[in-house]
């Protein structure tokens, strides 16, 4: 539906299919009566915002008004923005998919084909809370390994990449372009039971949790923004029921992550984006 939704609107308008539906794993729709604020005076989103159906009004810092239509709001507008009437609205986080959205003029760089697994990881929630050149150089780090089917075996201090094949845990499947091993990687414990099984001969990527630690530190750790809606408090909840901690919120409100060591945030907030959550990890 989303994807559908997306070709309305430049620069998704040239966009095939497949790639639409990677756009689209970065978008939501919001739904508002007339007469609410989209967003407030004094805040800023780091989504853009286009408007499908009703209308809304753009408010100045000075409180001039103005009627806006298609793109509403980039990141870096300094505006608020009140519906006037029952209102749709597509939210979408451009930076991931910048290599989408590149004009069809330019030349065709003389590279590969980008492999399955590596577009799967695209549309990630890895890749959703780590920006482009973090994620870049972990996979600089990684180290390939490929294990048998019906193999089993431990998760090291490290985050594994699927290229290919399928591994599973604890009812969870992991297959080509999905993520596993982050409990022990930031959190620096197992979060769960069990070993990993592997139930199609596989090729992963191993970064060491050296590596992935390192980044702890260019997460967004900051003050609660404006929009918060709900709290994470893991000097209450303990990060093995995260998920059943996350079955009391609701998706639709945007969570803060305190308390706990800032690997114990990071596991957090990964395993929330998840569960389809947008969360942010505060500051201690």
């Amino acid at each position: 539906m989303l994807a559908h939704l997306l070709k309305r609107f430049e620069p998704f308008a040239r966009l095939d299919d497949h790639a639409l539906a990677i756009a689209s794993k970065h978008a939501s729709l919001i739904e508002l009566p007339a007469n609410r604020w989209l967003l407030r005076r004094g805040r800023r989103l780091d989504r853009t915002l286009y408007l499908l159906e009703g209308a809304v009004e753009a408010v100045e810092p000075g409180g001039k008004r103005r009627r806006v239509k298609g793109e509403i709001y980039r990141p870096g507008d300094d505006v608020a923005i009140e519906t006037r009437a029952n209102t749709r609205v597509l939210s979408v986080d451009l930076a991931p998919i910048e290599f989408l959205l590149q004009p069809s003029g330019l030349p065709e760089p003389d590279v590969d084909p980008v492999e399955p697994w590596l577009d799967q990881l695209l549309a990630s929630p890895l890749v959703k809370v780590l920006p482009a050149v973090s994620w870049q150089r972990l996979l600089r780090s990684a180290e390939e390994r490929r294990f048998m089917a019906s193999e089993r075996f431990s998760a090291e201090d490290a985050v594994y990449l699927v290229k290919s094949g399928a591994v599973e845990r604890g009812g969870s499947s992991y297959e080509a372009g999905d993520y596993f091993g982050e409990d022990v990687a930031f959190a620096g414990r197992k979060i769960g039971d069990g070993e990993y099984r592997v139930r199609r001969n596989c090729a992963v990527l191993v970064i060491p949790g050296d590596s992935v630690r390192a980044l702890i530190g260019e997460y967004p750790l900051a003050d609660a923004p404006g929009d918060i809606q709900a709290t994470l408090d893991l000097d209450e909840t303990p990060l093995g029921s995260l998920r059943e901690a996350a079955g009391r919120l609701d998706p639709a409100h945007r969570v803060a992550i305190r308390g706990g060591a800032a690997g114990d945030r990071a596991y957090a907030l990964i395993t929330l984006t998840r569960l389809g959550f947008s969360a942010v990890p505060m500051a201690e």
